[in-house]
């Protein structure tokens, strides 16, 4: 799959993150973690729930595209450069943060997508692409209310609802398909109308559900 990553175009993603300029490309997204000083009086971030690993993929995308290797594009150029591709929005950051019009510009061509948004509550819009990410059933049903299908992460303790299917590469599913397999999490362009959960993963799994809101009001 063709991956899409949405970066701070001038500032590394772990310097981006501990000075919460982050916002710019995840928005309000609980898993950010929280914003606090150090002894030092420096900002760092603690409790970070999300599951990417900055110093990785995000940090190795950002460096190679500050030394040029990356071209840079008209939307509808890259369209053309997708098309019939299977294209994964947001491996990093959410796809809020680019104007509708410009998604739909750079989607125009492609053979299928998946994608994950935080900001579902502002931006339904994104249903067309996107499934809505969320951390309690109380999200999940308001979600069902903009039109959304959903993307629901879970404690280990936490049952799977009825309309949710596990995600079909996750542990717990043995890693049965790929994404690239797969392509349920397409939002309204799969067709499809169940929703997909799965346990909380990844370096801030163990913070998972201390800090996310239980109301929608965060």
């Amino acid at each position: 799959m063709a991956q899409v990553y949405f970066l701070v175009a001038d500032m590394p993603p772990f310097q981006a993150s501990h000075a919460g300029r982050d916002a710019a490309i995840c928005g309000s997204c609980p898993l950010r973690g929280r914003l606090v000083k150090s002894s030092s009086g420096a900002n760092k971030v603690v409790e970070r729930q999300c599951y990417v690993f900055l110093p990785h993929g995000p940090r190795q995308v950002y460096d190679a595209w500050r030394k040029g290797n990356y071209p840079e594009v008209d939307p509808r150029d890259g369209s053309r450069a997708l098309t019939r591709r299977l294209v994964r929005l947001g491996s990093y950051g959410d796809p809020a943060c680019v104007p509708y019009p410009v998604l739909e510009a750079l989607l125009a061509k492609v053979g299928d997508v998946t994608g994950y948004t935080h900001q579902w509550q502002r931006f339904p819009e994104l249903r067309r692409w996107c499934m809505a990410s969320c951390d309690t059933p109380a999200e999940r049903d308001a979600a069902h209310a903009l039109g959304f299908r959903t993307f629901r992460i879970r404690r280990r303790d936490e049952p799977v609802l009825a309309g949710e299917g596990i995600c079909p590469g996750s542990h717990e599913m043995n890693r049965a398909l790929r994404c690239s397999e797969c392509m349920l999490c397409g939002g309204e362009s799969t067709g499809t109308k169940g929703d997909v959960t799965i346990i909380a993963h990844g370096h801030g799994a163990n913070y998972f559900h201390r800090n996310v809101p239980e109301t929608l009001d965060a």
